[in-house]
């Protein structure tokens, strides 16, 4: 009997102590902070020295279709603020500069003519989709756009 009751007060302060907990989703809109920080690919083969070379970057954080936030930089990490959400994060590096941009489509259909490139300066893209807090960290892994090709005689 006076094992049932202990079992029983047991049972009871058990299920007493447990309780719903919900999980919060990220207020929308709220600002903030962003760090952006771009990665290269590893090249398959020996390559040129400087060819992912990181001269300058350029950040879209883009909400939607819709540009929330655009920044850049010279190097290969930016600090921006932006708004709190489900956001999607493009990198561009040695790209143009592209600042016109105000939608995801117009990046999109944006074109790296063979100009654009250089011997030490590939231009490299990435995105990512992320859910910004108050305080974000994203890193972006880029990859050249432009293929090398070599031509001999």
């Amino acid at each position: 009997m006076k094992n049932t009751i202990i079992a029983i007060t047991a049972t009871i302060a058990l299920l007493a102590s447990c309780s719903k907990q919900e999980c919060k989703a990220p207020v929308q809109g709220q600002i903030s902070t962003l760090n952006v920080s771009v990665c290269g690919s590893t090249p398959l083969r020996s390559a040129v020295i400087d060819e992912a070379k990181i001269n300058s970057l350029q950040v879209f954080v883009f909400n939607g279709n819709h540009l929330d936030v655009y920044g850049s930089a010279a190097g290969s990490s930016l600090t921006l603020k932006a708004t709190t959400g489900v956001r999607e994060v493009w990198a561009l590096v040695n790209a143009p500069d592209l600042s016109s941009i105000v939608s995801k489509d117009e990046l999109k259909q944006t074109v790296s003519t063979l100009a654009d490139n250089g011997l030490d300066k590939f231009v490299m893209a990435g995105s990512r989709p992320d859910t910004l807090t108050r305080s974000s960290d994203v890193t972006v892994q880029v990859n050249r756009l432009a293929a090398r090709i070599n031509i001999q005689k």
